[in-house]
């Protein structure tokens, strides 16, 4: 899993590779802008990486994804995925980026 501290520099990357290539037309500002946001969010863009298993007997994991129309869900990602996957998703839609899901709550009850 990609930490936040590797966000923060990928962000710096694009930001610097922004400015190295003087870009200044503002719809590709804007696309890089919403690039390093969905880094620094903790998406990430299926085109860039994909779910790695936590160990060898891992043979699926659950994931928060958005898909090309726009949806966020919950999502299982097949490791060693059947014909009934697509690119591993166990979904019929596109599934654009994904991120991990967050750590269970440990609070008091009440």
């Amino acid at each position: 899993m990609i930490t936040y501290k590797e966000r923060v520099e990928i962000a710096s990357e694009y930001r610097k590779w922004a400015k190295d290539n003087h870009v200044l037309d503002c719809a590709e500002a804007v696309i890089a802008f919403l690039e390093i946001n969905k880094i620094i969010q903790g998406w990430t863009p299926c085109d860039m990486a994909m779910p790695k298993p936590e160990s060898n007997e891992q043979r699926r994991g659950w994931y928060l994804t958005t898909n090309d129309s726009g949806v966020s869900s919950l999502t299982c990602y097949e490791f060693y995925p059947d014909k009934y996957c697509k690119n591993g998703w166990r979904s019929d839609l596109d599934i654009l980026a994904w991120m991990p899901l967050p750590k269970p709550w440990k609070g008091e009850r009440s």
